[in-house]
């Protein structure tokens, strides 16, 4: 039986991993973005 404290905790969960997973594509983009500026700067510095 769920009561309601359980009930409670299960929705912040999901909504927590809905957040981390936005979070996470968002994160995955700008690393797309950034990981080509690393190199050109790498490349510029001579490392």
């Amino acid at each position: 039986m769920l009561t309601a404290d359980t009930f409670s905790a299960s929705r912040n969960f999901h909504a927590e991993t809905r957040r981390t997973r936005r979070n996470q594509a968002v994160r995955d983009q700008l690393s797309a973005i950034a990981i080509p500026g690393k190199l050109i700067h790498a490349r510029i510095a001579g490392l």
